[in-house]
C-alpha cells in the first residue's frame, strides 16, 4: 500500500504514467474468470473471464475513470468560478 506523502492533486493523478493493478482469481462460487483492481484509482474495478480479457478492461476501465475524474474536476472549477462573496 502506497501513503500519499504530499497533499491530493487531481492534476498529478491525470498525468500521463502506468498505473498497477491487482489481479484476482475469482473464488470458486463466483464462477471462473478474474477482477482486477486499481489501487492507485479508488472505485477502479472490472473483471473479465480470461486473464487477457481481464487486463485489456482494466485498461478501458483506467482510461474511463481518469475521463471521469477529469469532467468532474471541471465541472466543480466552473460551479466554484461562479460563486462571489
Amino acid at each position: 500500500m502506497t501513503v500519499l506523502e504530499e497533499p491530493f492533486s487531481l492534476q498529478k493523478i491525470m498525468e500521463p504514467k502506468a498505473y498497477a493493478i491487482e489481479i484476482h482469481q475469482a473464488e470458486p462460487d463466483e464462477g471462473e474468470g478474474f477482477w482486477v483492481s486499481v489501487p492507485g484509482l479508488a472505485g477502479c474495478f472490472t473483471q473479465g473471464e480470461t486473464l487477457e480479457e481481464a487486463v485489456c478492461r482494466a485498461k478501458e476501465a483506467i482510461r474511463c475513470h481518469l475521463a471521469a475524474l477529469e469532467k468532474a474536476d471541471n465541472r466543480f472549477r466552473r460551479v466554484r468560478g461562479t460563486r462571489r462573496f
